[in-house]
């Protein structure tokens, strides 16, 4: 890998996985909306379409803290039409029947969070793929 990779964070902001991404894979630079410290709706949705718009790829948890995923599903729609690949882990069944779309989309899905972070700080794997433009399968 010639640079670090522009990585955004979407999915809620409660649990702190987010955290437990950047320590699996330190070596990306990670744009995580808990820090913009913006509360008008403008001016966050303004930061975070910025945020998408420079990344590389998008790393997308939808857990039991985020309320429903709505503003995950923007952002990974912004990310799909932009180009821009997407890890979607969702391990959470309750959302099942309103994520179909996101999951047919997603260039890596996850149904379990540990088996991602596994996979995302494998160096050598996906970030190849990523580079060589060769899918990756789903992985249950």
């Amino acid at each position: 890998m010639s640079h670090p990779l522009q990585v955004y964070l979407a999915g809620g902001f409660y649990s702190g996985w987010q955290d437990r991404v950047k320590q699996a894979a330190p070596q990306h630079i990670y744009h995580d909306p808990r820090y913009h410290g913006l509360n008008i709706e403008a001016e966050y949705t303004a930061w975070d379409i910025a945020r998408i718009r420079e990344s590389d790829v998008v790393f997308a948890y939808l857990d039991n803290t985020n309320p429903g995923g709505h503003n995950m599903a923007f952002e990974l729609g912004l990310a799909d039409g932009l180009g821009i690949p997407y890890v979607l882990v969702q391990d959470n069944k309750q959302f099942d029947r309103y994520v179909g779309m996101l999951r047919q989309r997603a260039s890596w899905y996850f149904t379990d969070f540990r088996k991602a972070l596994e996979w995302w700080g494998r160096p050598g794997t996906w970030v190849d793929q990523f580079f060589q433009e060769t899918p990756c399968p789903t992985m249950e």
